[in-house]
């Protein structure tokens, strides 16, 4: 490309410049060259020229393929409701605690419907050809959910006081070699960990059989739980707002004696109790399912209906 050195009268005149071939030189050379004879325009094409084949050796490398999802609204239908309504004695169902432990010893996914880290259950559903999600095609949707909140306070101290009553209170029968049980009465007061003010439990009444203690050393157990406490005590590790919604239960242990092995007279050995409070409400849930382990997400915005239960 000698005309380029002609043209702007730059090139000095030798011998060379009329020899000179950039299309025929490697790309290092033609560098060197168009940069000692200040023939810049060539200089620049040869390092754009470089760039180029670099950016195409590397953006291979540069790129990376990734699966995108893509969304459309589909129908979808909720197979259960909540029943918040306040039911009966349902003391005898015990399936849920049998459900329950078999999913901890044999380590099962719970069912769906059951998030057991953020201890609440949801509204089942499907889409309107009967189907779940798949991992391929998961399945979106905002569905009721209902969560609970239990927290135990231990027993700090308690005191009784025992109700005078009759020492020999009803007859086993003839045929019994220690024919009568004593009853006994007593007003109990539990203080529990936490909370200003005790429970007090009045009339607590027992029947102490002469003939089981003798076989037992004198000692008579007893236990009781009251699922759903009439009053509410003030405990200071509840929020406000919890202790207004929330119901308490107690469970309690009592262990009585003889003074002597044939007496009559009981006492007081041992107290073991237990404050349970819990609390449940109802809110909206983002459910994201995919047939295998369905993904649950808290929406905080969502309004919290309070739900009485007896848990």
């Amino acid at each position: 490309m000698p005309w380029i050195a002609f043209a702007h009268e730059q090139s000095p005149t030798t011998k060379f410049d009329y020899d000179l071939d950039y299309t025929a030189m490697l790309t290092p050379r033609i560098i060197v060259q168009s940069l000692r004879r200040k023939h810049y325009l060539v200089f620049l094409v040869a390092i754009i020229s470089i760039i180029l084949k670099v950016q195409i050796i590397l953006a291979p490398g540069l790129c990376k393929l990734e699966t995108g999802e893509v969304s459309k609204d589909v129908h979808v239908k909720v197979l259960d409701l909540f029943n918040i309504t306040k039911l009966g004695n349902q003391s005898g169902e015990t399936s849920v605690y049998y459900m329950a432990q078999a999913i901890y010893n044999f380590d099962t996914r719970p069912p769906f419907g059951i998030n057991i880290t953020q201890n609440l259950a949801y509204q089942t559903f499907e889409a309107i050809d009967g189907f779940r999600g798949t991992l391929n095609a998961r399945l979106a949707t905002k569905v009721d959910g209902y969560f609970t909140e239990r927290q135990c306070f231990k027993l700090r101290n308690y005191s009784y006081t025992e109700i005078p009553t009759s020492p020999l209170s009803w007859n086993r029968g003839s045929s019994s070699t220690f024919p009568f049980v004593h009853v006994f009465s007593i007003n109990l007061r539990l203080w529990f960990e936490g909370c200003q003010e005790p429970i007090l439990v009045d009339e607590l009444r027992r029947g102490l059989d002469f003939a089981q203690s003798r076989e037992n050393t004198g000692q008579m157990g007893y236990w009781s739980s009251h699922s759903a406490l009439a009053r509410s005590i003030r405990c200071t590790q509840l929020r406000q707002e919890e202790s207004r919604s929330s119901s308490q239960s107690l469970y309690f242990a009592l262990r009585f004696g003889n003074i002597y092995p044939n007496s009559s007279t009981t006492f007081l050995t041992s107290v073991s109790a237990v404050l349970c409070s819990s609390e449940m409400w109802m809110s909206k849930v983002q459910v994201v399912d995919d047939g295998v382990n369905p993904i649950v997400t808290p929406l905080p915005d969502e309004v919290k209906t309070p739900v009485i239960a007896n848990l």
